[in-house]
């Protein structure tokens, strides 16, 4: 385990914080340089956020032979993205604000004989459009290919700008250690641009290197602005895996598994783990990292979102204990835990998997849980909670 707690912040300065959180009830990130100077206060909002004490649902719909969903929602909508079999598309299903009422549903991506067939996909929404990064594979001859696509949320919901091809390479099953993987990008969506992550394969064991892959994308053609490589070796231990981004404050904040057992085999669900919040400045510098999520006896995992919504941060994440789970945590602007939910209910049978994707927005929680075949067939539930 790699922690690194910065502590640029004094004794005296951070009663004084304290004291003015408990008066005001306004809730203020304190931030540190990794060189141990004082950092910037940034103000994360301006209105009272009341204590959480738990969600509540309030809305179901399902999406019947769809699995992988991702949302995005306006005032009176809600847009699921989804891998729609037995077609194998990727495609949206459009509801009304309280999933009382199926709107549309549009073909997004279709298999093809130049890119293969539709695999993992997920997005990122900038107030009204929504970006997305996804893979396609070619079984018969091992090739992965990965692009991205802008959407207006819409009705129509059209698509407004293209990738193209943005890399390719070999499917899971065929690749070796300092391939790229393309499965499961992270999308972010930054300042003034957006960006696609994908990670290097490396062995999860301890000594495995975490190193991800940066795509950046101009927010109106997604013309590709530059690459980079990322290596947080210096804060986690084992190689990279499914992880969320998000950016906050002038800051990005990665939540990403880290190694704390011994590796059983090559899979991220059988290698014991927790989770790292690791702060970058806007340069992509580490400023600090912590441990955000280590329960005994859990390899937590897989981290499908990390989010932002009226003064918390909520992070989805899947778990193995003695099932497949996915699970919510909701944290306080110092990532103190201030809820638990096991979003699945405990339903999951024993070798199923579960991929919740969740989005934060006014007060409320909207998580669509992906069921895989062992559980409730090859279908996604979507559910509305009130967060109370």
């Amino acid at each position: 385990m790699k922690d690194s707690l910065l502590k640029s912040i004094n004794t005296s300065s951070l009663m004084g914080l304290l004291t003015l959180f408990l008066i005001s009830f306004s809730p203020i990130t304190l931030t540190s340089c990794a060189d141990g100077d004082a950092g910037e206060e940034t103000a994360a909002a301006t209105t009272a956020v009341e204590e959480i004490s738990g969600i509540d649902p309030v809305a179901e719909a399902m999406i019947a032979y769809g699995v992988r969903p991702e949302i995005a929602a306006t005032d009176d909508r809600i847009f699921i993205v989804y891998h729609a079999l037995p077609e194998d598309t990727y495609s949206v299903k459009i509801f009304n604000r309280d999933l009382s009422e199926e709107i549309a549903t549009r073909v997004l991506v279709e298999s093809s004989a130049e890119y293969g067939t539709p695999t993992d996909i997920r997005v990122a929404q900038d107030g009204d459009e929504v970006y997305a990064f996804y893979e396609t594979v070619d079984g018969r001859t091992n090739d992965a290919y990965l692009r991205g696509s802008k959407y207006e949320l819409s009705d129509e919901f059209t698509e407004t700008a293209t990738t193209g091809l943005i890399s390719s390479g070999s499917t899971v099953k065929a690749q070796k250690d300092g391939d790229e993987k393309l499965d499961d990008p992270i999308p972010l969506v930054g300042e003034d641009s957006v960006f696609a992550i994908t990670r290097y394969k490396d062995t999860m064991a301890a000594a495995g290197r975490s190193v991800y892959k940066v795509y950046e994308f101009d927010k109106e053609d997604l013309a590709l602005i530059r690459t980079f490589d990322l290596d947080l070796s210096t804060v986690v231990d084992g190689g990279s895996r499914q992880a969320s981004v998000l950016y906050h404050g002038g800051d990005y904040y990665f939540a990403l598994p880290t190694t704390v057992g011994e590796q059983v085999n090559s899979f991220a669900n059988s290698t014991p783990s927790d989770i790292v919040l690791v702060r970058l400045d806007s340069d992509w510098n580490i400023r600090e990292s912590k441990t955000i999520s280590g329960e005994p006896g859990d390899t937590e995992f897989y981290i499908s979102n990390l989010q932002y919504d009226n003064g918390y941060f909520y992070m989805c994440y899947r778990r193995t204990a003695e099932r497949f789970s996915s699970m919510l945590k909701i944290y306080d602007q110092d990532f103190s835990l201030v809820l638990t939910e096991e979003l699945n209910g405990g339903d999951s049978a024993p070798g199923a998997w579960a991929r919740t994707s969740i989005l934060a927005t006014g007060g409320q929680l909207i998580a669509g849980l992906g069921f895989g075949k062992e559980d409730r067939g090859n279908n996604s539930v979507i559910t509305i909670f009130d967060v109370t």
